[in-house]
């Protein structure tokens, strides 16, 4: 039985539908197809347009979450994917932020060590700042504050080893 997944790829303001099986993907309407073939890694594929003319793509991963960076035909395009899950979830924070959320739990986005705590408990963070550095597969990764908020409640210490979905900090809306 065939898995197949479907995303939405954002291509310079673009949203294309995407599915994906085992045998490779489909992108657009008039879908452009990548067959992975045996052997065949993410960074180099083969991609046939609907005219059948087969092109070669290379593919690696960009500096966001969900983000590829695609060379094709000589040019370089940024690709954001997202899947249904994560769609109905922007959808559901942003609405929920419509009517402004009075505390907000900041949690780990994977396993790994909390290696620095970069605020204090009252303190006001802006929009993007950061708040702490987690190291997970030996990089580091800064966790942001997603809109300006104050500190409420530390609740893990720097140093600890936290798995993902932990919960870290507890912020809270500032009028």
């Amino acid at each position: 039985m065939s898995k197949e997944r479907f995303y939405t790829a954002e291509i310079q303001g673009a949203k294309l539908p995407v599915l994906v099986d085992e045998q490779g993907a489909a992108v657009g309407e008039a879908p452009i197809q990548f067959q992975l073939t045996p052997g065949a890694t993410l960074r180099s594929l083969t991609a046939t347009l609907p005219d059948g003319t087969a092109i070669p793509v290379y593919v690696e991963e960009g500096d966001e979450e969900n983000e590829f960076i695609v060379y094709l035909r000589g040019n370089t395009i940024r690709v954001r994917t997202s899947s249904l899950h994560d769609e109905r979830l922007a959808a559901l924070r942003k609405s929920a932020s419509v009517g402004r959320a009075l505390g907000q739990l900041v949690v780990a986005p994977m396993p790994g060590l909390l290696k620095q705590i970069l605020v204090a408990e009252g303190e006001i963070v802006q929009k993007g700042q950061s708040l702490c550095i987690l190291e997970a597969m030996k990089m580091e990764n800064e966790i942001k504050a997603p809109e300006r908020m104050q500190v409420q409640r530390l609740i893990t210490q720097a140093g600890a080893a936290v798995e993902k979905g932990a919960k870290l900090m507890e912020l809270k809306a500032v009028e």
